[in-house]
């Protein structure tokens, strides 16, 4: 291997083994993702290399080439946020190279001019009470699969955790006493303990008598069986499943999404106590949001709650004086100029 090539791969792996999990504490999801983002870029910069991996060094890495990256990441069908948030990852492992090797600051200095790509707001997608409903209906509790999925779709609303966060919950976790309550492991490690309705836990129970009997504490709350042995749920499996529950809701609910996404539930969990008066900063602290910014994309996105907060306002003009009829103003004017 050449030793331009060397170096950067060099780099990369004490980036991903060292830095990241042991000196800045990232999860090990973390480290999976600025892997596949690495990985991704590499492989990228080998193809304008004629596909030769040993070609590629640090020099390799200039704005032309990942801004390259970037767009070919759009024309795959990425979205502008994941774009933007593969070049914060290059430029994460670039900053760490330059604070390595001085002589690196010049490639960082080549990442930092490709731009961050201003993207369209969307629109927040969450279901009303009606969908939710009409979700909800869908998984057979009276079959093990069935009560299974229902549990795992009122978990997620109920807490509002990202798919990967409900993977994440051992039974350890849940707190199903007098004030229940379930501790989720959020990104970075984060720790957050969010309530649960009474509803929740008597189906979390009636789940886990049917799939816990045991109630081992470091046991995934959701998992798969493989091989004869239990093995934590992926997150395609509950993307599927969340997808297909949905398709079977949009033929009895109006206005149903096109494809649920395990994210919506997030999404609508939030909206739902918004829409019921929970301030902002409770509903951040739900979500595990570290910026309250963030969170407000939900204070502008119900324009039911808007339109009912001006309707004291819709009421008729008082003026000290009837407004003028400008016809028959225009008529006088006419006279006086002796054109009518």
């Amino acid at each position: 291997m050449r030793s331009e090539a060397e170096s950067l791969f060099s780099m990369i792996r004490r980036f991903l083994e060292v830095w990241l999990p042991l000196q800045r504490g990232a999860s090990p999801a973390t480290v999976r993702s600025y892997r596949t983002v690495l990985r991704q870029f590499v492989g990228h910069l080998a193809d304008g290399c004629g596909g030769r991996l040993d070609l590629v060094s640090f020099s390799s890495v200039t704005e032309e080439s990942l801004s390259s990256y970037l767009d070919s990441l759009e024309e795959r069908g990425c979205s502008v946020s994941t774009r933007n948030q593969r070049l914060a990852a290059i430029r994460s492992f670039l900053s760490y190279a330059a604070l390595e090797d001085v002589a690196l600051v010049a490639v960082l200095a080549e990442a930092q001019r490709a731009p961050v790509k201003k993207g369209v707001t969307k629109k927040v997608e969450y279901l009303n009470e009606d969908q939710l409903k009409a979700l909800f209906g869908q998984p057979d509790p009276s079959v093990p699969k069935g009560l299974r999925d229902l549990a795992i779709l009122v978990t997620l609303y109920d807490t509002a955790a990202r798919a990967r966060e409900l993977l994440g919950i051992k039974l350890g976790d849940l707190r199903l006493g007098t004030h229940p309550y379930v501790v989720l492991h959020g990104k970075g490690q984060k720790l957050r303990s969010v309530p649960l309705m009474g509803r929740t836990v008597e189906l979390l129970e009636r789940y886990m008598r049917e799939f816990h009997e045991d109630r081992i504490a470091n046991e995934s709350l959701f998992y798969t069986v493989i091989g004869g042995r239990r093995k934590e749920m992926s997150y395609e499996n509950v993307s599927k499943m969340v997808a297909k529950y949905g398709r079977m809701a949009a033929s009895a609910s109006d206005g149903f999404p096109d494809r649920l996404h395990a994210h919506t539930l997030r999404h609508t969990r939030a909206m739902h106590l918004y829409q019921d008066g929970v301030p902002l900063s409770y509903v951040k602290d739900v979500l595990g949001h570290s910026n309250i910014n963030t969170t407000s994309i939900y204070a502008s996105a119900d324009l039911e709650m808007l339109r009912r907060a001006m309707a004291p306002l819709d009421r008729p003009l008082e003026t000290f004086a009837p407004l003028p009829d400008w016809h028959e103003e225009n008529e006088k004017l006419m006279r006086l100029a002796g054109l009518a």
